[in-house]
């Protein structure tokens, strides 16, 4: 049986993906500049590219790239508890953020 490994819906940079897909981050690097079908960064920050993990994902199984006997795997989050906007007290000073 193939080992399974979860990854939430969230946006990774390449050591994340490295990390993830048991490589180094050299090979993300290389994949991401010589792999046409290789997916787009979601956005740059600074100078370092930032991809959504389910596309991510969603190639590495298609290709291939996940690690050998196991098959990446995306899970749900979601949370009953909405966000508080409230302001919160950093307990110093009284200040509040």
């Amino acid at each position: 049986m193939a080992n399974i490994v979860r990854a939430e819906h969230q946006l990774v940079g390449g050591l994340d993906i490295a990390r993830a897909l048991r490589v180094t981050t050299s090979a993300v690097a290389n994949w991401a500049i010589r792999l046409d079908d290789y997916p787009d960064p979601i956005l740059v920050v600074g100078s370092r590219p930032v991809w959504d993990l389910r596309e991510i994902v969603q190639w590495a199984n298609r290709t291939g790239r996940a690690p050998a006997g196991t098959r990446v795997e995306l899970k749900a989050v979601w949370s009953p508890h909405p966000v508080s906007k409230s302001p919160v007290s950093t307990g110093r000073n009284g200040a509040t953020l």
